[in-house]
């Protein structure tokens, strides 16, 4: 009676079957209950899916393991029962679907597409002066004090600006002290002006 009662509160059509009842609820997008069975003991092999803070994801309603498609995972925006496209960054391969994970691209390679489903999708970060982190949507800018030569496997790493050299950030390679200036500093973002009375030919002396 309790969980009739809910049921049907909530919009739920009750239809009671020989093993139990059964009740079906339209999806309103506030709940994420449909087609939930209840047996004779209110709640022994019954599925029951949460409500949604908030309007439902969308996606395909993931009630038992294996029913989410490839490039979808199990979102956990509105409990275990809703199946997501896979987000920017990641793939979600058939033996993952609808258990809630989500294989992020290796470093050094990115991911623009919603949805993938095979590692192919993750495409090398080649282009100078950018990185591709774990799990990158986008290559993005080297880092401030750093420089990205876009060589390597995929770009992968950002690389330390020496002594006496600096970059603003996004460079393909570390810019050395002008005249007037130095940095004794690695992963410096920019020179110091020489101190009054000091020479400083540029690069990293002061």
């Amino acid at each position: 009676q309790a969980a009739e009662s809910r049921f049907r509160a909530m919009g739920g059509a009750v239809f009671p079957t020989n093993a139990g009842t059964r009740f079906l609820v339209a999806d309103t997008g506030n709940f994420a209950i449909r087609d939930v069975f209840v047996g004779p003991d209110e709640g022994a092999s019954s599925y029951v899916g949460p409500t949604c803070p908030g309007p439902s994801p969308g996606g395909c309603q993931c009630e038992q393991i294996g029913n989410c498609s490839c490039g979808e995972y199990q979102s956990s925006a509105c409990g275990a029962s809703f199946c997501c496209p896979c987000s920017p960054g990641h793939y979600c391969d058939c033996k993952n679907a609808c258990t809630g994970l989500q294989t992020p691209c290796p470093r050094g390679t990115f991911s623009p597409h919603v949805g993938a489903s095979t590692p192919s999708t993750c495409q090398p970060c080649t282009d100078p002066g950018t990185v591709c982190d774990l799990g990158s949507p986008q290559p993005r800018p080297c880092e401030p004090g750093h420089y990205c030569p876009g060589t390597g496997v995929g770009g992968a790493d950002e690389w330390p600006c020496d002594v006496g050299t600096f970059s603003a950030g996004g460079a393909t390679e570390c810019t050395p002290c002008p005249p007037g200036s130095f940095q004794p500093s690695v992963l410096s973002s920019s020179c110091l002006d020489c101190p009054p009375g000091g020479v400083c030919p540029g690069g990293g002396g002061g």
